[in-house]
């Protein structure tokens, strides 16, 4: 099995890229400072909404990538903002797009609840029957998968140890021997 493309990866189990928070962010702060606005008495200003409609499709096309369903809300309040009779269709009136809702939902899947992913490949040769791969600091030791490359046993090695900053893999037969794609799973140091 091969391990799946990075832009392929589960979106919960990374940290968001910072350009995917930022366009998130900017819709979400114009909207609430907009909102604030015309609850002080500004009024609907359709400029405005045209921008507010820009904001919110400039963060469904970054986040589309890393949580379609939460650019497809992004989407369906951009598309609100141009016609809000987006907002009562049926198919769409019962999303969660109140400014919040959305705002958890970043949080849970690109905040502090989110996990780093690491990817790499490494050789085993028969010469020593171990290989130790070298990480990135991560705050614990962080969860070990691997994945064969080519062609061989299909029978993983064994992972000798996991520390934050390294793994030792080793193999018990000449089968194992070859390259090996690795993905490392935890919370790095920022």
């Amino acid at each position: 099995m091969r391990p799946e493309a990075l832009d392929q990866r589960v979106s919960k189990d990374r940290t968001l890229p910072r350009e995917v928070i930022v366009a998130f962010n900017h819709a979400l702060i114009e909207t609430r400072r907009y909102m604030a606005e015309c609850r002080k008495g500004a009024g609907r200003n359709y400029e405005s909404e045209q921008q507010l409609s820009a904001l919110w499709l400039s963060a469904a096309e970054e986040l589309y990538p890393h949580d379609p369903e939460l650019a497809n809300r992004c989407m369906v309040k951009g598309n609100g903002w141009v016609d809000e009779s987006v907002w009562d269709d049926p198919r769409y009136h019962d999303l969660p797009l109140k400014l919040n809702d959305m705002m958890e939902r970043i949080i849970q899947i690109g905040g502090s609840h989110a996990r780093d992913i690491i990817e790499g490949e490494c050789e085993v040769d028969t010469l020593t029957w171990r290989t130790r791969v070298k990480l990135p600091p991560f705050k614990e030791a962080p969860q070990i998968t691997l994945f064969r490359l080519g062609s061989g046993s299909t029978a993983e090695p064994n992972i000798e140890s996991i520390s934050p900053d390294q793994f030792t893999i080793a193999i018990s037969n000449s089968d194992q021997r070859g390259k090996w794609a690795w993905r490392a799973r935890g919370t790095l140091l920022r």
